[in-house]
Formats: C-alpha cells, sequence, structure tokens
C-alpha cells in the first residue's frame, strides 16, 4: 500500500483528524512529508540493525489502533530477520497503562526484557541513590527514584 494512503487512513481511525495539527495533515505535501519522517514503519530499513524491541498493545487504545503496532512489529521482523519482537497486549488498556497492578505488571514485562537484552547486565544501585538523596535535601529527597540501574561492575 503506498505511503500516503497509509498516512490518510489515520484521519478515519477512531481518534479522527484531531491530532493531525502538531504531526502533521497527510492531505498536504509538507504535512505527508513530516508524517513519514515520523513513522517507523516507514524508517525500517532491511537489513538494518535493530535492537530487541517489545510492542505494548493496549486493546481499547482510541489514539493508536492496536493492529498498528502489529504492522510495525512484522515489518521489523522482514527487515531485520534476528531483531526478537514481543508483544505486549492488555485487554482492558487503552492509550496509557491503567494504573495500579496492571502498571506494576507492565513495568515487570518491561524491565525483565530489558535486563535481558541490554548490552551489560544490570544491576541496582541503592547505595548511590541513599547518598544523593540525603544531600539533596527537601523536595529533591522526597521525588528522587528509588533505584538507578548501572551496568553490572562499574
Amino acid at each position: 500500500m503506498p505511503a500516503r494512503r497509509r498516512q490518510r487512513r489515520l484521519l478515519t481511525a477512531r481518534n479522527g483528524a484531531n491530532p493531525m495539527a502538531e504531526p502533521g495533515d497527510p492531505r498536504t505535501e509538507p504535512g505527508l512529508r513530516q508524517l513519514l519522517a515520523l513513522d517507523p514503519y516507514q524508517r525500517a530499513r532491511d537489513g538494518a540493525p535493530c535492537p530487541p524491541l517489545l510492542l505494548v498493545i493496549g486493546v481499547n487504545d482510541q489514539r493508536v489502533a492496536p493492529w498498528n503496532r502489529g504492522k510495525f512489529g512484522a515489518r521489523v521482523q522482514q527487515a531485520s530477520p534476528a531483531t526478537p519482537v514481543w508483544y505486549r497486549s492488555d485487554a482492558d488498556r487503552g492509550h496509557f497503562a491503567t494504573g495500579g497492578d496492571a502498571s506494576a505488571r507492565q513495568w515487570a514485562d518491561i524491565y525483565a526484557i530489558l535486563r535481558s537484552h541490554a548490552p551489560a547486565r544490570l544491576t541496582p544501585r541503592g547505595a548511590a541513590i541513599t547518598a544523593s538523596s540525603a544531600r539533596a535535601g527537601g523536595r529533591a529527597a522526597r521525588h528522587a527514584p528509588r533505584r538507578t540501574w548501572r551496568a553490572w561492575g562499574t
């Protein structure tokens, strides 16, 4: 399917044409060029290396049709067959995680894949956070992340 037709299909999606002002309107030449430059599907090149990919799909997503992620994953696998591609779908989810347990499960999956495919093994570095939080004091200490990650052995 030609790129122009793929981009125009966005106008008839559930979310409609309302997001077109920011990324570009595919009915105009400048808008189409801008959308094509942003589109990861169009940027996938045969033989180009690609890192492992996790595509998170909310089945009730009103902004991005769930099939878009599937189509992109298939394109990446076609372009770079050695690249592992995982799909994580949530039947109750929309564009964002619903919070609470669902959000925790999603982040656990994301970190599990990151940990297994990061260039260097990752390990928590709690001591550095404790020291930096104590120095920061006040608001910064209250909002400091609970953990940071570093390459093992550094």
